[in-house]
């Protein structure tokens, strides 16, 4: 198989791939509070509310009038959140 075919036949799985949510991973703002003491409601609802400026939209997730929470998306999000490069000495 020539190379171009191979690259091109590589770009086309990796572009249709689907990245799926686990509904076990979702959380309302509640949920997520209860399980994560050292943020409030209050913190998790404006984070919702300027999610298109702080990047939370990213774990975000509306279905009807509701909006999740998704649990690993919320844990990615979290630690891009430190002030310091991980090999950064504080």
């Amino acid at each position: 198989m020539p190379l171009s075919v191979f690259s091109s036949l590589l770009f086309f799985f990796t572009q249709t791939e689907e990245i799926l949510v686990d509904y076990n991973d979702l959380r309302t703002v509640k949920q997520l509070a209860k399980e994560a003491p050292f943020v409030t409601e209050s913190t998790i609802r404006w984070w919702i509310y300027h999610a298109n400026r702080n990047g939370f939209d990213a774990v975000l997730i509306k279905i009807g009038g509701r909006v999740y929470i998704d649990k690993n998306a919320f844990n990615k999000w979290l630690e891009g959140q430190r002030l310091a490069a991980s090999g950064d000495a504080a």
